[in-house]
């Protein structure tokens, strides 16, 4: 994956992944006298052992490290990497979900500025060029999507200064 700005495809392809991944919540456990960790689905701690639904990943105390420009780590090091590498795959999938709402929710709001700023561009002859530069679609991006056409008759007509103390969503009835 670039470092691009994500298309809609992308987001759908990413979360597609997430939907057909185990369902959680993941947590993780160690077992073998700390020598194995597992991440599993709907882990749960029954007081005397754990109770999964299904492993979804397992690490041993010794991982494959073939890169010969790795320094050695101490046991305790390799084992705090392992523990931490876990723990990133295990909050996955509430990770991605959050980012992609996260990513969705930007893109929409930025969607909704550019057409307000056009809006205003129009109505005053002014134009916002900075701000329109800043908040432009990327390549990949169709800022007359379908997707967002309803919220041209959101915005409102001038003057576009909400009154002093309003919220940007008291403004605009959210």
């Amino acid at each position: 994956m670039s470092t691009d700005r994500l298309t809609d495809q992308q987001l759908d392809d990413i979360e597609a992944r997430h939907a057909a991944a185990t369902a959680g919540p993941w947590g993780v456990y160690q077992f073998g006298g700390d020598s194995l960790i597992e991440v599993a689905a709907d882990l749960k701690d029954t007081g005397t052992g754990y109770t999964a639904r299904r492993t979804v990943a397992r690490f041993d105390e010794e991982p494959l490290d073939n890169d010969p420009t790795h320094r050695e780590w101490t046991a305790e090091e390799d084992w705090a990497q392992v523990q931490a590498d876990a723990e990133f795959i295990a909050h996955a999938p509430e990770d991605v979900r959050a980012l992609v709402a996260e990513v969705r929710r930007l893109q929409a709001q930025r969607r909704f500025l550019m057409r307000a700023l056009a809006k205003r561009d129009a109505a005053s002859g002014n134009a916002d060029r900075a701000v329109r530069e800043f908040l432009a679609p990327g390549p990949a991006e169709d800022p007359d999507d379908d997707e967002t056409d309803e919220l041209d008759d959101e915005i409102p007509n001038p003057p576009y200064d909400p009154p002093v103390g309003t919220t940007w969503r008291e403004w605009h009835g959210g």
